[in-house]
């Protein structure tokens, strides 16, 4: 009987994770707008780009190489999300978008302070 429920619970869990990674969410929770889609990419763009800026600087300390390409295609990057930003925050319509939208302003300017 052990087993059985074993079973079924781990049915239930990658049933779960399944729908998680396919569709990018929970199957039991609101799904996002497409406005809130759009920024949660953006937000998702901007963290890789943070990533790449941070990991130009290790392997510059590191190794002592030149990476001001990789840094500053980072920060070329991140511009261009504002900038997309920007133009999204025009047809925003809902409310948590717009929420959404200003903490990913946010954060941005929380980047652009630290790199500076």
């Amino acid at each position: 009987m052990k087993k059985v429920l074993a079973v079924v619970a781990f049915l239930v869990v990658a049933g779960v994770a399944a729908n998680f990674l396919m569709k990018g969410g929970l199957p039991f929770m609101k799904s996002m707008s497409a406005e809130e889609k759009a920024i949660a990419d953006l937000r998702s763009q901007l963290r890789d780009a943070q990533q790449q800026y941070r990991q130009a600087g290790r392997s510059s300390g590191l190794t002592g190489m030149d990476t001001t390409a990789e840094a500053a295609g980072a920060l070329r990057t991140v511009e261009r999300i504002e900038k997309e930003l920007q133009a999204l925050k025009k047809e925003l319509n809902s409310e948590a978008a717009k929420t959404a939208a200003r903490n990913l302003e946010e954060e941005i300017q929380d980047f652009k302070q630290e790199v500076r």
